[in-house]
């Protein structure tokens, strides 16, 4: 998760802080359950955000998407894919941040970094996938029998996922 994020995540627990204690400056007391809530309200976001992780399973004939730390789950046939291409980009100007976000370019899914794999879909608007491993994630996406045909008599490995924290690949 970019440093940015993470500071923006405690941005709450700070006006809440700061709120406190004007109020309690004013009161002559400082109210200590709201000091003890804004505190708490900063943990708890800050570790959220630094916890989320992007989790990119390409096996068989699907790419899943999942984001550890929220429950969405996107599932895209192969089938549906005409290209995938690792490129670099920039979060903020081109998708307004990290995320999961849609806007005139396409969705991206991505956490952090500026690497990533844009895919074009078939009926659909582009999708841009982040990564630190792009060239091999768009490699094993390319590799898949079912896109553009792939080669015959080729068996698919098994489902591997390519964790975005930089924890290298996982087995499902």
């Amino acid at each position: 998760m970019p440093r940015a994020l993470t500071l923006v995540s405690i941005v709450p627990g700070i006006l809440l802080m700061f709120g406190a204690l004007r109020e309690g400056v004013a009161e002559g007391v400082v109210p200590l359950p709201l000091v003890l809530l804004a505190v708490a309200t900063t943990v708890i976001l800050g570790l959220w955000f630094r916890n989320m992780r992007l989790i990119t399973e390409v096996g068989g004939d699907t790419i899943t998407l999942r984001f550890k730390g929220l429950f969405k789950t996107r599932t895209i046939p192969i089938s549906s894919v005409e290209s995938a291409d690792a490129r670099t980009y920039r979060p903020l100007l081109e998708y307004g941040g990290w995320g999961i976000k849609f806007g005139p370019k396409g969705w991206v899914y991505n956490v952090s970094g500026t690497e990533g794999v844009q895919l074009k879909l078939r009926g659909s608007r582009p999708l841009l996938i982040g990564s630190r491993r792009a060239d091999e994630l768009a490699e094993v996406i390319r590799s898949l029998p079912g896109f553009r045909g792939g080669p015959s008599g080729w068996t698919p490995p098994p489902a591997k996922g390519i964790d975005d924290a930089g924890e290298g690949p996982t087995r499902s």
